[in-house]
């Protein structure tokens, strides 16, 4: 009798390239225009002692958390190793936000 073999399933990871426009804006309420104009604003942070960038899946993430995602969830979706990465990632986004895209587009 052969041995079976185990199975691994990938998780499914969300990404701007794997939308079509109207089903992007679904998900982060953000035509996928305003996303790929908005992205380039995002400077690194530093967290935990090291500059790090936020990354395209980082955003994405955040804009879909607004509506009302757990962060268990969104780490499936997103395919984050742990409840923590996403934890961080929000905070790299939202402190990003704060620090340029803010100042410079808002005021």
């Amino acid at each position: 009798m052969p041995a079976l073999r185990r199975k691994t399933i990938e998780p499914q990871i969300i990404g701007a390239h794997k939308l079509n426009d109207e089903d992007f804006e679904i998900v982060t309420s953000l035509p996928t225009t305003n996303f790929k104009d908005m992205f380039p604003y995002y400077a690194p942070v530093l967290y935990s002692g090291k500059l790090q960038s936020v990354k395209e899946k980082d955003l994405l993430m955040f804009l879909c958390k607004r509506h009302g995602l757990s962060d268990d969830f969104l780490k499936i979706l997103f395919g984050y190793r742990a409840h923590d990465d996403v934890s961080r990632a929000v905070t790299l986004v939202r402190t990003s936000l704060e620090t340029r895209f803010l100042p410079e587009k808002v005021g």
